[in-house]
């Protein structure tokens, strides 16, 4: 049975880790979560984007090869006990 890992934060440090587990453990499903329903973007960039010195694309973070990551956006999700280890809509 492959491990199943949730990174709770789609943001640079959250994708770093994801790379980082998948080159070390290829069998682990991965999955990360974000409340953000926009791609994962470099934060740090943002000053240049609103002085118009870069378009809000150049701060998007390079995507995971296909299968080997899992990105659950949008508010709502939630990783839930007693699902299975799945990430699930959260209640209201």
């Amino acid at each position: 049975m492959s491990r199943r890992i949730v990174i709770v934060g789609n943001g640079p440090a959250g994708h770093r880790l994801a790379e980082l587990l998948s080159a070390r453990a290829p069998d682990a499903d991965v999955t990360i979560v974000g409340e953000e329903s926009v791609p994962a973007y470099n934060r740090v960039l943002l000053p240049s984007v609103l002085a118009g010195r870069l378009a809000t694309q150049a701060t998007y973070l390079a995507r995971h090869p296909e299968g080997s990551v899992r990105v659950l956006t949008g508010s709502g999700w939630s990783p839930s006990t007693g699902t299975g280890g799945r990430c699930v809509p959260a209640r209201a």
